[in-house]
C-alpha cells in the first residue's frame, strides 16, 4: 500500500493528514496555538518546527509502514519522525500554497482564495498562465484574512463605549478571549496586550468570535465581516483584470518604469490579445470554509464585476489540496474522488 503524509503549515496551526492508497485515512496530526505547549514564530503557531513535529509524530504514531510514503508540502521529516521498526521509501515533493490553489483548480481557470490566518489568492489564465496576489503578512496585506477581521475586531471592542452606535458583544468577547492568551491575569489591559508583539495566531483566532457573534445579531460583526470579504473581492477584481491582460515581458516592467522618465520613449512589444478571465471563484481556508455570511458577502460582491465566474466554496480542509496534488502525480486510480471520500459531504 502507497501513502501520502501532507503536511500544512499556516500561521494558527499545523496540519498532518495521512492518507493510504485506498482512500482512508491512516492518520492525522493537529497542533495550534491553543495547545498549552505550542511554540510561538515570526509567522505564526502553526510554522514552528515545535508544532510541526507535534502534528507530524500524531500522524504516524499508530503506522506500521508501506510500500511507499510521499512526504508533500514545505517541511521534512526528522529524526524521530517516523515510528520506531519503520523503513520504506519516502519521496518528498517540495509543494507550497500555491501548488494547494492550482491542485484545487483542477486545471480549469479561475482564481482559488485561500482564506485563513493570512490570505493568498492564485488565479490561472485560460492558457495556463499563473499570477498570485496578496500573501504580503498582516501588516502589509492578507486583505481578508483571519487576521484582518481579528484586528477590526480589537479596535470594534475597544471604542465600543464611544457612543451608542458602537456598541457590540465584541467589548465583552474579545477582551476575555486576548487575556486568556496571557493566563487571564485580574489587570488586563487590552490597549498593552495590542502593544505587545503578539503571535498573529492569537489575533486570527478572534475571527471565528467574529462569526459567532454575527449570527447571533451583533451588527457590528456583520458589519466586519462584510468589510473584510469586502476587500478580499477587491483584489479577487484585480487579479482577475491581471488574468485577462497579456503577461508583462521584462520590456514591459522597464517600460512601465520608463514612463516616469520625461522625454523617454517607450520599449515594449506589441501586447499580445486579452484572455478571457471568467473561470471559477474557488474558496478555501478556515474562514471561508466556518463563516456562511462572509462567503456569501464574497459571492455577491464578486458577482457584481464578474457575473460569468462560478463561486464554488471547498469546505475541506485545505491540506487536501496537497493530498491532491501527490496522488496525481503518484498516478493513484481515484485520487480526483479524495475529497469526498477523505471528508464526506
Amino acid at each position: 500500500m502507497r501513502y501520502i503524509l501532507a503536511v500544512d503549515r499556516g500561521g494558527t496551526k499545523c496540519d498532518a493528514l495521512l492518507v493510504a492508497e485506498d482512500g482512508t485515512v491512516a492518520g492525522r496530526g493537529r497542533c495550534d496555538y491553543s495547545h498549552p505547549e505550542s511554540g510561538r514564530g515570526w509567522g505564526g503557531s502553526g510554522r514552528t518546527e515545535q508544532n510541526r513535529s507535534r502534528a507530524v509524530r500524531q500522524s504516524l504514531e499508530t503506522w506500521r509502514g508501506g510500500d511507499s510514503l510521499t512526504l508533500v508540502g514545505d517541511t521534512t521529516l526528522a529524526p524521530g519522525d517516523l515510528p520506531a521498526g519503520v523503513d520504506c521509501p519516502i519521496h518528498r515533493r517540495r509543494a507550497s500554497e500555491q501548488d494547494i490553489g492550482l491542485a484545487l483548480l483542477r486545471d480549469e481557470p479561475g482564481i482559488v482564495a485561500l482564506v485563513g490566518t493570512g490570505a493568498l489568492l492564485i488565479g490561472r489564465a485560460p492558457k495556463g498562465r499563473v499570477e498570485i496576489m496578496d500573501g504580503l503578512g498582516p501588516a502589509l496585506g492578507d486583505y481578508g484574512s483571519a487576521y484582518h477581521i481579528g484586528s477590526l475586531a480589537m479596535r470594534a471592542a475597544a471604542r465600543a463605549h464611544w457612543r451608542p452606535r458602537h456598541r457590540t458583544t465584541l467589548a465583552q468577547v474579545v477582551p476575555e478571549a486576548c487575556s486568556a492568551n496571557v493566563g487571564s491575569p485580574p489587570d488586563f489591559n487590552l490597549i498593552a496586550y495590542s502593544l505587545e508583539h503578539r503571535d498573529r495566531s492569537e489575533i486570527a483566532a478572534l475571527a471565528a468570535l467574529v462569526d459567532r457573534e454575527a449570527r447571533a445579531g451583533d451588527a457590528v460583526s456583520q458589519r466586519i465581516l462584510a468589510e473584510t470579504a469586502g476587500a478580499l473581492a477587491e483584489n479577487v477584481r484585480d487579479l482577475r483584470d491581471a488574468l485577462g491582460e497579456p503577461a508583462a515581458t521584462s520590456s514591459d516592467r522597464m517600460d512601465r518604469i520608463l514612463q516616469d522618465v520625461p522625454g523617454t520613449p517607450g520599449q515594449g512589444e506589441a501586447a499580445a490579445p486579452a484572455e478571457d478571465p471568467e473561470g471559477l471563484l474557488v474558496g478555501a481556508g478556515s474562514v471561508i470554509a466556518g463563516s456562511d455570511s462572509y462567503w456569501q458577502e464574497l459571492a455577491v460582491r464578486v458577482r457584481e464585476f464578474a457575473p460569468g465566474m462560478r463561486a464554488v466554496r471547498i469546505r475541506q480542509p485545505a491540506i487536501i489540496g496537497y493530498v491532491l496534488l501527490a496522488a496525481r502525480e503518484s498516478g493513484w486510480p481515484n485520487a480526483e474522488n479524495l475529497p469526498d471520500m477523505l471528508f464526506p459531504p
